[in-house]
């Protein structure tokens, strides 16, 4: 199906709250754990927020866009499905995995089962 940093299209018929579609990145597959990608950083959790530089690293954003590590959100399969069978599916590269992973390594926001999952699924990226 995917795998951990693996980027989705989370079409908006699918999110509680929001208003539009939104990408996210998968962090755990097993359980379909996902951090969603922002525009903006969460201003209440800045130096949890990774930077990604747009087209330069990933093709499917236009723009610079940040990883939120505070807080997971469970993707709802059928929504994983929707993006797989739309194409809306690309993959992280390496040194973003690899920031990702240092992020959760240092992260103060997530509880340790959740920091130990992630990490099991990023152990390649460390």
């Amino acid at each position: 199906m995917i795998e951990p940093g693996d980027v989705i299209l989370v079409f908006k018929k699918y999110l509680s709250g929001i208003e539009h579609d939104k990408f996210a990145i998968c962090v755990a597959p097993e359980y379909f754990f996902f951090f969603y990608i922002n525009s903006k950083p969460w201003n209440k959790a800045l130096e949890a927020q990774i930077k990604i530089i747009g087209k330069l690293e990933l093709p499917c954003l236009t723009h610079t866009s940040y990883i939120d590590t505070s807080t997971i959100h469970k993707i709802p399969r059928e929504a994983i499905i929707a993006a797989i069978n739309a194409r809306k599916v690309w993959r992280a590269p390496f040194p973003l995995c690899q920031r990702l992973a240092k992020s959760i390594q240092d992260n103060r926001y997530l509880p340790r089962k959740y920091k130990k999952i992630i990490l099991k699924n990023f152990k390649n990226y460390l």
